[in-house]
Order: structure tokens, then sequence, then C-alpha cells
């Protein structure tokens, strides 16, 4: 709960701050930091680390790409643009469904 709160509170700062598409970049890059801890060892503490360092990243950019996206949809177009913003995730879902059987 109080990382939650954390969490919000920083997600909130970062985009009165920077802005809605600055907090995206910064939400990934921390995000794709973290595989980069896995490499110091393959033991619990990294692995809890790193799904620490993926959440906090996710948690920043993650509600940020959905506005993102109906903001630069044309008027009268915002479904497509969300479905094309949709795919990566759909595919990858496909994929790893056909993949794990």
């Amino acid at each position: 709960m109080l990382l939650h709160t954390l969490l919000h509170t920083l997600h909130h700062t970062l985009l009165r701050r920077f802005g809605l598409f600055n907090t995206i970049l910064t939400g990934a890059f921390i995000a794709g930091l973290s595989p980069w801890i896995m490499t110091f060892g393959a033991n619990y503490f990294c692995a809890f680390v790193f799904v620490f360092t993926l959440s906090i990243g996710e948690s920043l950019y993650s509600p940020c790409v959905y506005t993102y996206t109906m903001n630069t949809a044309d008027k009268g177009r915002e479904g497509t643009y969300m479905a094309l913003g949709n795919l990566p995730t759909f595919t990858a879902t496909l994929v790893s469904g056909i993949m794990s059987g």
C-alpha cells in the first residue's frame, strides 16, 4: 500500500514536471534496466530487484501510453489508434500462447 502511494506520487510529479512523453521514456528506461540487474547473478535477491525495478518502470509508463495514444489520435479515429497501439501486446500474447502450448 505504501509503495503504491509512493509510485502514484512519483508518477504525477514526473507528469507535471516533464510531460507525458518524457514520463513514458523515463518509465521505459527504468523498465529496460531491469534485465541488466540479472547479470550480477542468478539468485533470489537479484530476481527480487529485477521484478521490483521492472514494476516501477512499468507503473510509470503504462498509464501514460494509453493517454498519449488517445492524444495523438485524429478525431473519430480513436478506436483505430487504440487497436494499433495494443497490437504489440496482442502479438506477444498470441505468440507466447502458441509457443507454450
